[in-house]
């Protein structure tokens, strides 16, 4: 049996006794000098649970004043507890009683300060000097720290902190350890103070041994230890390997304490880092070290460096805003070095901020030569590259995103990386280059077989093209190993998503909502398979199921930036612009990416212009107007978000107003040649400013200076095709102003050439039907409107065009069908009521067709969003008869021609307003 001191059994006993209320009264009845052991035992507890626990602090301390009567220190501290509980009243009772037992007493001097602190206004002050040294102005906090001790020499926890403030300052380390001296003879074995010391004298290159001395006793401490072994480790980190002889010991009684730190144990044998500072962080595409400050062959710790490890040691451990603190201050003490700088660099690139960490990185490299931030500061470049054509690829400016992607590329071609490369596949996917989306799927994979990105790049590229059974064989294909890696459900749904969006070019809805479902099955947490279906739902009328299957994942992922912006995007289809403002508004602004700021922008401007109508709409047309003014002066020059606030002039018919907006936005872009690709984007949306104003003459004029600048080689494929969208809408609007003339032989010759290089586009086969019908050709109008539905079964435009296409030849059972599967699709759209209406007034039943008729027109107040019609890409031959050679109604009018056939050519503007 092992034996036992007597003085410890009894100290056990009676710790134990004063654990139940018969020790606690025990313990009363025991005279003080009769009870060491029970007083250093609670002294002990109140101590280690004072900052931790408070209710058990005060037990302890209670318990101990039970014992002891009077005790000067559990009388303190239990008056410290009260400040902190914010019972000043009891906290001053404590006071009083130290006053009378201990008139003398440094406990009775603390707890003084302690109330005296714990005033509402010395509150504020020390909350404001903690502020200051979060915000890095060290000099400023001390300044503040000294102004509440009103010239008395600082005590206690407080003081430890003033100093600890006070020894970063410039010159204020020596006054900062002779203040800590003293508060350690005041307060003897307090490891904070201890440590405290140690830290500050780790910057003197005189007293950096015995600091670390220091630091390795107080590793053993169990107050202290923890964070004294790790500054003890990372002032060992910037010595160099090998460190120097003197050190070693230090290193081996570190290594005894701790065996497993290999990094240490790789830095004593000459295997680490050469030199202090190298290899702390690695960051990026394989980053570099970062060499602190240029420490170099000095083999010492200055503030700086000491700085410096703390930001490495921070951003190691991904605490972000420490690290930005910890570089800061380093820059702040020497502004001259490139170490604080590319410190920052790194930073920035964790935050995803690239352009900022490039620049960072750049004046690093200036100033320490490019072998230590080169490679952070290509991986800023590559990252901001790659980010911008993000963005480019959001906006549809194909060419763009093409030469940044290859330009990110060419940074580092022998990289693991292959965002860029992926990313350049997807926008060739985009446009539907799918050859070249393969060959670079294909290219990626060649050296990197088990890239994800790739695989379900190709797969989905294979099934988009009618290859399903090649993406099939792909997967079936993969090796185990390859499928442990790979999440196969996955691949299988980009399969099916590749499927579904072939389906939708070829039209065929139906087949296209059964793969779109199977991929959203199979990924449920892919946002942008979802946006993909909702959007197709939405189109055909289901307007409420797509809304849910977006809302649900949004409610799974409430915090995904990726899910909250497809949501967003979503909401934007519905010009719910509020909606999208307040999801934007969800994502924290380090996480938002240029895209995700685009939209926020242009839903806070969709908004105010909403405003604005709403205003004119109630007879304030001059709130309207100056609201519109005071929106435009903060979207600047941007071309996107001048277009809206244009739109809604045009909106409230303040035509003039919305065309000297852009044209002074275009003239000021334009006297800058560097602008070209701005002044550019300006005049295309004044176009689409023109043509909602129905401007025909401004919009042939701005066309041709368009075209003339394409000529001279002045735009790129992304504005050319653009160009030629508004072309199309431009010649296609004449052509219906002919119809509407009753000139249909040059109005055909007008879509002509539209329609035979777009042959199923919905909208000039719409024009087209009705050009026939109005010749009185119906058969011919319907034969168009039953091959388009033929194709696209659910497009509700096409469903109404012949439904009353066929009220006016009176097939009542044709317009019945038809307008029942329009209600089916789009239960709520105004469109389709109306059109339910005139079909009960064509049948003599009015009652009926008044109720359809009013609640049309309830649909439109309620501004619920019509069905807008899909762009059918180009396909296979017109069906016979669409498109002749000869003009089918040069018999109708004569046949003047209005215009030269080509695709490129302007007919001259004929007015598209109605005559008063």
């Amino acid at each position: 049996m092992p034996s036992h001191s007597p003085s410890l059994i009894a100290a056990a006993v009676a710790a134990a006794l004063l654990l139940s209320a018969q020790g606690a009264a025990l313990a009363q009845a025991t005279p003080p000098t009769q009870s060491p052991a029970v007083i250093a035992t609670l002294q002990q507890q109140g101590r280690y649970w004072q900052g931790r626990q408070p209710e058990r602090a005060a037990e302890a301390w209670k318990k101990l004043l039970a014992v002891e009567p009077g005790n000067a220190e559990a009388l303190s501290r239990l008056g410290s507890l009260a400040l902190d509980a914010k019972k000043p009243d009891e906290a001053r009772r404590y006071l009083e009683q130290l006053r009378k037992a201990h008139p003398d007493s440094q406990e009775l001097k603390d707890l003084e300060q302690d109330i005296e602190l714990a005033s509402p206004a010395a509150k504020a002050d020390l909350d404001q000097a903690r502020i200051l040294v979060r915000e890095k102005r060290v000099e400023e906090s001390a300044q503040k720290y000294k102004s509440l001790f009103k010239g008395r020499q600082p005590l206690g926890r407080i003081g430890v902190e003033y100093y600890s403030v006070l020894g970063y300052t410039s010159g204020g380390r020596e006054e900062a350890l002779a203040g800590l001296q003293r508060l350690a003879r005041t307060y003897p074995n307090d490891g904070r103070i201890e440590l405290t010391i140690a830290s500050l004298r780790l910057q003197n290159q005189a007293t950096r041994m015995d600091a670390m001395r220091s630091l390795a006793a107080l590793s053993k401490r169990g107050d202290v230890g923890g964070e004294a072994t790790e500054q003890w480790r990372g002032a060992m980190g910037w010595l160099g390997s090998p460190p120097p002889a003197a050190y070693v010991p230090l290193f081996r009684q570190y290594l005894a304490a701790n065996p497993d730190d290999t990094e240490i144990r790789e830095q004593l044998a000459g295997r680490g880092p050469k030199l202090p500072g190298q290899g702390v962080a690695q960051q990026g595409r394989g980053g570099p070290g970062g060499n602190a400050g240029g420490l170099g062959g000095q083999r010492k710790l200055d503030p700086v460096s000491l700085r410096m490890a703390d930001g490495f040691a921070a951003l190691n451990s991904n605490k972000i805003d420490e690290a930005e603190a910890a570089f800061a201050e380093a820059h702040r003490l020497r502004p001259g070095a490139g170490g604080p700088l590319g410190g920052l660099g790194l930073v920035r690139i964790k935050q995803q901020r690239w352009s900022e960490a490039r620049d960072y990185l750049r004046q690093a490299e200036r100033i320490d030569g490019p072998q230590q931030w080169k490679q952070a500061s290509d991986s800023a470049a590559y990252w901001e590259l790659v980010q911008q054509a993000g963005v480019s690829r959001t906006a549809g400016r194909y060419d763009e995103a093409t030469r940044r992607l290859q330009q990110a590329m060419a940074i580092d071609p022998d990289s693991d990386d292959t965002t860029a490369e992926n990313t350049l596949a997807g926008v060739y996917t985009d446009q539907k280059r799918t050859a070249e989306a393969e060959r670079t799927f294909r290219h990626i994979l060649a050296r990197f077989p088990d890239d994800p990105d790739a695989l379900r790049g190709l797969v989905g590229t294979l099934s988009s093209t009618g290859r399903t059974a090649e993406a099939l064989a792909l997967i079936e294909g993969l090796t185990p190993e390859q499928r442990s890696r790979i999440d196969i459900d996955k691949l299988r749904a980009e399969q099916a998503f590749g499927e579904g969006r072939a389906a939708l070019a070829r039209g065929e809805d139906g087949t296209a909502r059964e793969k779109l479902q199977q991929a959203v099955n199979l990924a449920p947490d892919n946002p942008w398979m979802r946006l993909e279906l909702a959007r197709l739902d939405l189109r055909n009328g289901a307007r409420t199921g797509a809304a849910n299957l977006m809302q649900s994942l949004l409610e799974r992922q409430p915090k995904e930036p990726e899910v909250i912006y497809t949501n967003g995007l979503f909401l934007a289809e519905t010009k719910d612009w509020p909606g999208v403002l307040e999801l934007m508004d969800r994502i924290p602004p380090a996480q938002r990416t240029p895209a995700m700021g685009s939209l926020q922008r242009s839903a806070a401007v969709n908004v105010q212009a909403d405003q604005a109508l709403a205003l004119a709409h109630d007879g304030r047309r001059a709130d309207a107007n100056a609201l519109l003014a005071q929106t435009a002066t903060r979207v600047g020059d941007d071309a996107e978000l001048l277009a809206i606030v244009a739109q809604a002039y045009v909106d409230l018919g303040e035509l003039d107003r919305a065309r000297a907006l852009l044209t002074g936005a275009i003239e000021r872009s334009a006297r800058n040649p560097a602008n070209a690709s701005a002044t550019t984007a300006l005049q295309l949306r004044y176009g689409d400013v023109l043509l909602a104003a129905e401007d025909d003459a401004s919009l042939a004029t701005l066309l041709r200076q368009l075209q003339a600048r394409d000529q001279a080689g002045q735009l790129d494929s992304d504005d050319r095709s653009s160009v030629e969208t508004l072309r199309r809408a431009y010649v296609a609007r004449q052509a219906e102003a002919l119809r509407k003339q009753g000139r249909l032989a040059p109005a055909y010759e007008l879509i002509k050439p539209l329609l035979a290089d777009t042959p199923q586009d919905p909208a000039l086969l719409g024009l087209l039907a009705r050009m026939y019908a109005d010749a009185g050709q119906e058969e011919q109008a319907q034969r168009i409107y039953r091959d388009m539905l033929q194709r696209e079964p659910d497009d509700v435009n096409t469903l109404l065009a012949s439904a009353g296409l066929a009220l006016s030849q009176r097939n009542l059972r044709e317009a019945d069908e038809r307008i029942s599967r329009a209600e089916t699709l789009a239960p709520q759209n105004p469109d389709v009521l109306a059109t339910r209406g005139r079909l009960y007034r064509v049948q003599g039943r009015p009652a009926q067709a008044v109720v359809y008729l009013k609640r049309a027109e309830a649909a439109v107040i309620a501004r619920n969003p019509g069905l807008v019609p899909r762009a059918v890409p180009r396909g296979q031959n017109p069906p016979a008869g669409f498109v002749s050679t000869d003009n089918p109604f040069a018999g109708y009018t004569p046949s003047v021609r209005s215009a030269d056939p080509s695709p490129a050519a302007l007919p001259e503007p004929v007015s598209t307003r109605p005559a008063r």
